[in-house]
């Protein structure tokens, strides 16, 4: 502190008057610049995670099968015969070797009820995201009435199939 005033008053010939000044507007703005710093720290440390979201975002809309402002007027399929997976094969990353379905022959016949039952982990929720039309086999096909679920087919069979997930949420 002696150093300060030295260096102030002998050296730079600053009056006291305006010392004191200095002091006090410096003292009235230290914690603004220290509220500057943390929020810049904080800002900071939430620009990894920004990116990430920008990066989802970005996915997204890559993914996306329409944008918001397409109008779609298309009548529902209408399944009279049956709905059938034809050698269907699917994995989640196709970098692995491990399968979640495999040679998938099926066929669910129109007008019934069909139940999949089976242990956790064998596959039932994603053979019905397959059958919905919410994911594509990898290999085989996703076949209404003989002909094949395409994707200019998919949003108008979307329109004619309810589905209820496994965990369902009603309020």
């Amino acid at each position: 502190m002696r150093f300060f005033l030295f260096v102030f008053v002998h050296m730079l010939h600053t009056r006291i008057e305006q010392l004191i000044l200095i002091v006090l507007i410096f003292s009235r703005l230290w914690p603004r610049f220290t509220g500057i710093q943390s929020n810049l720290e904080q800002i900071a440390s939430y620009l990894p995670s920004f990116r990430s979201v920008l990066e989802i975002q970005s996915e997204c809309r890559a993914a996306a099968e329409m944008s918001l402002g397409e109008e779609v007027q298309s009548e529902g399929i209408a399944i009279r015969h049956a709905l059938e997976c034809r050698s269907v094969y699917y994995r989640y990353d196709a970098t692995r070797p491990n399968y979640a379905l495999r040679n998938i022959n099926l066929s669910v016949p129109a007008f019934g009820m069909t139940a999949v039952v089976g242990r956790s982990g064998a596959g039932k929720s994603t053979l019905i995201d397959l059958l919905m039309g919410l994911t594509a086999p990898e290999q085989g096909s996703i076949v209404i009435d003989g002909i094949p679920l395409t994707k200019a087919r998919l949003r108008a069979f979307r329109q004619s199939v309810g589905y209820v997930p496994q965990d369902p949420f009603f309020i």
